[in-house]
């Protein structure tokens, strides 16, 4: 993983990133211990369903468009509808504007740090995860 796909407060399988150079991040994990990470140290939190409920979102029961499960946001997001489908293991985010829904198929999301990322660059504050 590199150090540039990271910003400060996220997730990652070591801890929190509390610091990001251009090859190396440092983090702080749950004991309160700070180190140096690089490169195959740095371990990206798959996303799944349960860190999708950390993150706020809700299961909804509508399969459609050959998706499992969606699950819509309950953390505020200035759109209309922000959801995240599943197919298989993937997932992948969807917009509604206008009573219309917008695909990136080009955008799975695999990780709890590109979640955290997306969210924070849609709408300018931190994704509030329960941890």
């Amino acid at each position: 993983m590199k150090a540039q796909d990271l910003r400060v407060g996220n997730l990652i399988e070591n801890g929190t990133v509390i610091a990001v150079h251009r090859k190396y991040v440092c983090v702080e994990n749950g004991d309160g211990a700070m180190y140096t990470a690089i490169g195959d140290d740095v371990l990206p939190v798959a996303l799944s369903d349960e860190w999708l409920k950390r993150c706020g979102f809700k299961i909804i029961k509508e399969n459609g468009f050959s998706c499992e499960d969606y699950y819509k946001s309950d953390v505020g997001f200035s759109y209309k509808d922000f959801l995240i489908s599943k197919s298989g293991d993937a997932f992948f985010l969807w917009i509604g504007i206008d009573d219309f829904y917008y695909s990136y198929p080009s955008c799975e999301i695999k990780y709890v740090h590109q979640l955290q990322n997306l969210y924070f660059a849609m709408e300018g504050e931190e994704l509030q995860i329960t941890i």
